[in-house]
């Protein structure tokens, strides 16, 4: 076989790998309603899915993570999922607020473009930035408190790093451990993601 007819092969098995309408591809639980349906998609499918990703890594799970296939895709095109103060206390109702606009069934509700949902979400790490530094000052001011971040895991021990950056470990009685301020770390994580992309 010469080398054009090797370049057109690999062309055509390229384009045969695109979406067209009517076909399903992708993984199943980050699959928006328009993908689910098999109609056209657009940049509007990508915000549901990256929605769905902000959501695993803030709760520690899927939003429409179902036993089988099936059930997971009636849930992506008739559930809502469950809020994520369910599965972290303290998550920010801003933070709430942009995960449930990326994930709206209706793709004209949900953000037109990842620059509008950036700036949301740039706008709330300055919040948070601005948060934690007043608490840091008024903690050390008033008690000395530390603040810990936890890190995800799924063991009994989780690590995580203090405001100072020291790492430690931390069993599950850590929030009982007088003095310290847990925040979850799949919220930090996030915004620690769009500091780096921003």
């Amino acid at each position: 076989m010469t080398q054009p007819e090797s370049l057109l092969e690999s062309q055509a098995a390229t384009q045969s790998l695109l979406t067209e309408p009517g076909v399903i591809v992708g993984t199943v639980p980050y699959l928006s309603p328009e993908q689910v349906r098999g109609e056209t998609v657009d940049a509007r499918s990508d915000i549901f899915s990256f929605g769905a990703v902000l959501y695993e890594m803030v709760s520690g799970t899927r939003p429409f993570g179902c036993e089988s296939a099936a059930t997971t895709i009636s849930a992506v095109l008739t559930l809502e999922p469950p809020p994520l103060a369910r599965f972290a206390r303290e998550v920010p109702a801003e933070l709430e607020r942009i995960v449930t606009k990326a994930l709206r069934k209706d793709r004209e509700q949900r953000y037109q473009s990842m620059k509008d949902l950036l700036l949301d979400l740039r706008s709330l790490k300055q919040e948070l930035e601005f948060e934690a530094h007043s608490s840091r000052s008024s903690d050390r001011a008033e008690s000395g408190a530390r603040t810990v971040v936890m890190q995800l895991s799924k063991g009994g021990a989780e690590a995580a790093s203090s405001a100072d950056g020291k790492q430690a470990v931390l069993t599950k009685a850590a929030p009982r451990i007088s003095g310290i301020k847990l925040l979850p770390a799949a919220m930090v994580t996030a915004v620690l993601l769009i500091a780096v992309v921003g």
